[in-house]
């Protein structure tokens, strides 16, 4: 498919030739036909035959006449998707072109196509001022990305008609004349859908020949509605939810690794073709409401295989356990994945002890991806999580009930389900995919309901600390870290400033509990991942925090006293912490250093893809609505010229302290070092801060200023776990 750089610079003229010579061959086709129509048909018609010439001659004249119409059709069908395609590059070259002309003053773009702005150390301060915005450029790139879309799907579905003439027959002219590219693909779609679902009802009996023909099918269409909605509109949810049972059992029990292959992959497609037959439920060209109650009804009824193979007719899975692989693949819109959401959950609820089978001994996996496995038919939640980590909306709707929330964050340690729900959770509380390559250069505004689901699962965790297992710890230590200003915002001590001035937002931050946040960061260092990415949050944030202060005052008073409240509230989170790590690694401190430096090297490429964009410091929450371009740029998408970015660059190389043999962050027992480490990253984060703005701070002052900081909050995160009865 064409690229930014591919449409830019593309060269259309090889292209306009070939239309500009179908239409002249068009036009002798017509002549030749014109001329056999007067000719030799209309003399094979006028003349009286006898014999073998009336039985075979005259009709292959008829034929042969009846072929150059069929040329003509064939070749204005190739001329029309021709043209259609042509004039859909030339579009996309001059909107592409247009919108690069007109990108506003020191905004760039990339020959991958990626906005975004000039390098802030190659501007001066004045024109800093004058950089985009990060939602200029998210808003820019989308209009980039939307004519590169929409010339790809033009290359594509003229790849599928062109293939389809070719198809048609190998020794004779096609006879359907397609007047345009959509209607040239539609057909194509549609014709392609009929066969697919030919081959999808004699699934009990498919050929290793018949899996490689449907898997082709399927690949063909990828994310085309009209071939996925005629596919799965014509199949019905019953016997689409039967469809994949008997395609992951036969396969399975087949022992061939071929169609192994092959059936994952048609089981994948599935998926995908699922998702694009249910993006827009109930609107034209999409499956109707009713199909998708139908499916919920069938969700939760016995899939019957009606199979002569044993373990086949004795396995009865639930049809939302045949519904669940089906779910990891594609992207299912927030719609679809809300209307089955809950109910897909109460059955869940009413006896999670997946696999359901008329006989527990026969266990079946019906995804396809996992043979063999302990579990028939899979945990069909799991699906359901891994497709709700995709859709953010439809995630918080999941877990907005507190009851829900609960419920998944106890349920059974076993089998996909804990990876998937930290996923998913990462997504709600985000506001953006999990999977994203890179997090959007502007995440959306918190709502309530984001908050509210944070607030829930800090208060969870602060009861049950045995919830941050292996498997999830990561997962909660992202969503800490997207939370540093809440979090901060939460510990914070009455203090001669409000803390909206201290820790500003930029629009409404819920409020979390003290002990509760406390009791949460505790149980989470216990997690080596979860300690390594709060830890750069909570850095990145500081740092964040301090750059903001020193070029934009908003308090009244010296500056060293919103530093030291800074430098507090760091001291608070690592002692914390700390103080927890400590706490677990008395009985083996080498294997605690051990797994803090791996956590460390786990959580590096996380961060730096996050922090990029300023998300996982919370930077939409706390960057006030007053701050100018420059201050955005710093703090948000120049981290490599900011105060964070070079704190952030020292932890992730290991940066020893000056003057002594030893890594910052490294020990995972000793409180000292720990307490060393975090005034000294908090004081090069201030030096940073001080060098790349104007204050009457004086450096040896500011680290002062600091390891006093650090030492306040670090005794205070002592006190506040004192009383906290799980502590150990």
């Amino acid at each position: 498919m064409p690229s930014f750089e591919d449409l830019y610079h593309l060269k259309l003229k090889s292209l306009s030739e070939a239309v500009t010579d179908w239409t002249e061959t068009i036009k002798k086709l017509t002549t030749l036909a014109e001329e056999a129509d007067k000719g030799m048909l209309a003399k094979a018609k006028s003349a009286d035959w006898a014999g073998k010439n009336a039985g075979v001659t005259k009709p292959f004249i008829e034929k042969t006449a009846k072929e150059f119409h069929d040329a003509i059709t064939e070749a204005t069908s190739r001329r029309n998707i021709l043209r259609d395609v042509h004039t859909a590059f030339k579009d996309a070259k001059s909107r592409l072109q247009s919108l690069v002309d007109e990108m506003p003053a020191h905004m760039t773009i990339s020959p991958g196509g990626v906005v975004g702005h000039t390098r802030t150390d190659s501007l001066s301060k004045d024109n800093k001022d004058a950089l985009p915005s990060a939602a200029e450029i998210e808003r820019y790139q989308a209009r980039i990305d939307k004519v590169v879309r929409e010339a790809a799907e033009a290359d594509l579905a003229a790849s599928r008609a062109l293939r389809t003439l070719a198809d048609k027959n190998p020794y004779d002219f096609a006879d359907v004349q397609y007047d345009s590219l959509r209607a040239a693909d539609a057909k194509r779609s549609t014709a392609d859908a009929n066969a697919a679902l030919r081959l999808a009802r004699k699934v009990d009996d498919l050929s290793s020949e018949d899996l490689i023909k449907l898997d082709r099918l399927f690949d063909m269409h990828a994310n085309d509605k009209v071939f996925a909605t005629r596919f799965y509109g014509q199949l019905g949810p019953e016997e689409t939810l039967r469809f994949n049972s008997l395609l992951a059992t036969s396969i399975s029990l087949s022992g061939d690794a071929g169609d192994n292959k092959t059936g994952a992959d048609i089981q994948k497609h599935l998926g995908t073709t699922l998702a694009a037959a249910t993006q827009h439920v109930g609107k034209d060209g999409y499956l109707d409401a009713k199909w998708v109650e139908d499916l919920k009804k069938a969700g939760h009824e016995r899939i019957v295989m009606r199979s002569d193979h044993f373990l086949q007719s004795v396995a009865m899975p639930y049809g939302y356990q045949s519904l669940g692989p089906l779910l990891k693949h594609g992207n299912f819109s927030a719609d679809f994945l809300k209307r089955i959401n809950h109910d897909m959950l109460k059955l869940d609820r009413e006896d999670w002890s997946w696999p359901k089978s008329s006989d527990s001994r026969w266990r079946i996996d019906l995804n396809t991806e996992n043979h063999y496995s302990k579990s028939l038919g899979g945990d069909p939640i799991a699906g359901l999580l891994d497709a709700n980590s995709r859709a953010p909306e439809a995630a918080q709707d999941l877990f907005k009930n507190k009851g829900d929330l609960n419920y998944l964050l106890h349920s059974p340690e076993g089998g996909q389900r804990p990876n998937v729900l930290g996923h998913a959770l990462e997504s709600a509380v985000y506001g953006y995919r999990y999977d994203a390559e890179a997090p959007p250069l502007t995440a959306p505004e918190r709502n309530s309901t984001q908050g509210h689901i944070m607030r829930n699962v800090i208060e969870a965790i602060s009861k049950d600390a045995s919830l941050v297992n292996k498997h999830i710890g990561d997962s909660f230590g992202h969503m800490a870290a997207a939370y540093m200003p809440e979090i901060n915002r939460s510990i914070a001590g009455e203090g001669k400033y409000s803390i909206d001035v201290i820790f500003p937002t930029s629009g409404p931050v819920d409020r979390f509990d003290g002990n509760d946040t406390n009791r949460f960061l505790y149980a989470l260092a216990r997690n080596p991942d979860a300690y390594a990415a709060i830890t750069y949050g909570q850095n990145a944030y500081a740092a964040n925090m301090m750059e903001y202060h020193l070029s934009h005052p908003v308090f009244e008073g010296k500056p060293e006293e919103v530093i030291k409240e800074i430098a507090i509230n760091t001291g608070h989170v690592q002692g914390v912490l700390g103080h927890s790590l400590s706490d677990s690694a008395r009985a083996n401190q080498a294997a605690a250093d051990q797994a803090t430096n791996e956590g460390f090297k786990r959580q590096a490429d996380w961060f730096k893809s996050f922090a990029s964009a300023g998300i996982s410091t919370g930077f939409a929450a706390y960057t006030p609505p007053t701050a100018t371009a420059s201050t955005l740029g710093a703090l948000g998408s120049a981290f490599a010229s900011s105060a964070a970015g070079q704190l952030i660059d020292n932890l992730f190389s290991g940066r020893e302290v000056d003057g002594r043999d030893e890594v910052i962050y490294r020990t995972g027992h000793d409180l000292s070092e720990m307490k060393s480490s975090t005034t000294t990253s908090t004081q090069w984060a201030g030096q940073a801060a001080l060098a790349a703005h104007d204050s009457s701070i004086q450096r040896g002052s500011m680290d002062l200023t600091i390891s006093e900081g650090v030492r306040q909050g670090w005794g205070w995160s002592n006190d506040n776990l004192d009383d906290y009865e799980n502590r150990s």
